[in-house]
């Protein structure tokens, strides 16, 4: 991924604690670092619409209510399915507060198992721009305050 590419993926994102900037250079790190690895950086995802969301909620799920933002009218009926376990109003991804930055094999572009140990480097290097990591393991990368910045206006849900 070249750096115009890098910029028109991050461009949605928020600049609210210099969030943009940090997710930039952490991409950047990441994929420096791996070089002449076996394994690589993959940047999945930033900002997520509300609709996106959903539709990610859904998978495994069943809407059992009139209300697909209340998290009582779902119930979970494949677990193996699940791809997410938030509502857009919890994912700092709606608020473009987040990025998804997985490392995969080069070859195979598989996402490492959990236990690997460039997942605990990946989490160091979050840390190291003030970010958060999901949890060793995990390619989720959120701003760490992101939810106040929310509930204060700052970020809006973006829909």
């Amino acid at each position: 991924m070249n750096s115009t590419e890098l910029d028109r993926r991050l461009a949605p994102l928020t600049e609210a604690g210099d969030f943009r900037a940090r997710a930039k250079r952490l991409i950047v790190k990441a994929f420096t670092e791996c070089l002449g690895k076996s394994y690589q950086p993959a940047f999945i995802c930033g900002l997520r619409t509300v609709d996106k969301q959903l539709e990610r909620f859904e998978k495994g799920r069943v809407l059992v209510g009139d209300n697909p933002l209340d998290y009582n009218h779902w119930v979970q009926i494949q677990w193996r399915l699940t791809i997410t376990w938030t509502l857009p109003m919890d994912s700092p991804h709606c608020y473009g507060a987040a990025i998804d930055l997985a490392l995969v094999n080069r070859q195979t572009r598989e996402w490492l198992r959990k236990g690997h140990f460039a997942w605990n480097l990946l989490a160091k290097w979050v840390e190291a721009e003030g970010l958060v990591s999901g949890r060793r393991g995990s390619a989720h990368v959120e701003l760490h305050n992101w939810r106040a910045l929310a509930e204060n206006g700052v970020l809006p849900l973006i829909g």
